[in-house]
């Protein structure tokens, strides 16, 4: 019989010795590993990273932040593929191992992730504050726009991504992601 392990705090976590903590995320208070990507995640998170880090090179109120560290809750320290945040909080995080709030957009390439682990973070995202999460679907070619009063959109293959509210003037033709 195995015996159970108590949920770990983000402090825990943090406390562990770096090459236990390499590669992984906490998740409700488990430690999950991130996995290996396959180069279709990598090149369609390498676009929107490009995308995003240029509309927040003219936007210097944002941050564009990929695989960084999010504090959302007390046993959730998460790694989105992509992360939006002001550039006021990035600026406060400055030193630290972990961003201590919800970026404000979180990007999920799912190829990577299993869907059940991704909803779970989908969810610990907007909970923290997060205004939206894109799930990424590069073998489907379509982006599932999460908001935090859980409704969703879907963008496919032939349209346009934007967020006005969110990222007023970012538009991206999902045809460059998945060309």
């Amino acid at each position: 019989m195995a015996a159970s392990v108590a949920p770990l705090t983000v402090e825990q976590f943090l406390a562990l010795p770096e090459e236990l903590t390499l590669r992984k995320e906490l998740i409700d208070g488990e430690m999950v590993d991130m996995g290996s990507a396959n180069w279709d995640h990598e090149i369609v998170k390498g676009l929107i990273t490009a995308r995003l880090g240029a509309y927040a090179l003219q936007n210097s109120h944002l941050f564009c932040a990929p695989e960084s560290m999010f504090r959302v809750a007390p046993g959730n320290a998460l790694i989105p593929d992509v992360a939006m945040v002001a550039m006021e909080d990035a600026k406060r995080a400055s030193n630290a191992k972990t961003h201590p709030i919800a970026p404000i957009l979180a990007v999920e390439i799912v190829s990577s992730e299993q869907s059940r682990r991704a909803m779970k973070k989908v969810k610990r995202y907007l909970e923290a504050g997060a205004r939206a999460v894109w799930l990424v679907y590069p073998e489907e070619e379509w982006i599932e726009v999460i908001y935090p009063d859980f409704t969703a959109r879907y963008i496919r293959k032939h349209e346009t991504i934007e967020e006005p509210a969110l990222l007023p003037g970012f538009s991206l033709r999902l045809a460059e992601l998945f060309s």
